[in-house]
């Protein structure tokens, strides 16, 4: 799975970055054009490809969580460079019957397949069905979240309420 890249500007308009929903829920990671591998059952499961620091870049305000922010943050067994994913791609689906792949990114999509079905007549399956079912489940953690973040939409209305007078606008 791999995380939006910010679209490109175009002329004096430049476009806001929105995140893969999906990179995002499985990770909590929101930097954009990073790559997630999942291999069940491998020494690795959890792998992410990920820009490396620079730190010229970084003084230019350009952030990147690097290799050891994958591991330390966000919990990868394994990370490694970005620019590696396409000679080790190959590695992960060669045993596999099923290659799972966000099908937003049609361009990632093209790439996975080309590296990790020829000539073996492998399956792509789009994964965001199985991940839109797995986040109607809550956890016990998901639900205290939730509940905190009604409880103050709850206060906060109520103090809107309470504040509004007849003739009030909503700006005042």
């Amino acid at each position: 799975i791999k995380s939006a890249v910010p679209a490109e500007p175009a002329f004096n308009f430049t476009y806001e970055y929105e995140l893969d929903r999906y990179f995002y829920y499985l990770t909590g990671c929101n930097e954009p054009g990073l790559i997630l591998v999942l291999v069940p059952g491998a020494k690795e499961e959890f792998i992410m490809y990920v820009e490396p620091k620079n730190f010229k870049k970084e003084m230019w305000g350009e952030m990147h969580i690097g290799i050891e922010g994958a591991k330390e943050i966000y919990g990868a067994q394994a990370a490694y460079p970005i620019k590696e994913f396409k000679d080790k791609i190959g590695r992960y689906t060669w045993k596999k019957d099923k290659v799972y792949v966000n099908f937003n990114d049609p361009a990632f999509v093209k790439e996975v397949s080309a590296k990790s079905l020829w000539p073996t007549g492998k399956k792509l399956v789009d994964i965001r069905g199985i991940l839109d079912d797995m986040r109607l489940i809550k956890g016990p953690e998901e639900i205290e979240i939730m509940q905190k973040a009604i409880d103050m939409t709850v206060e906060g209305l109520n103090n809107t309420m309470m504040a509004a007078e007849p003739g009030m606008y909503e700006y005042h």
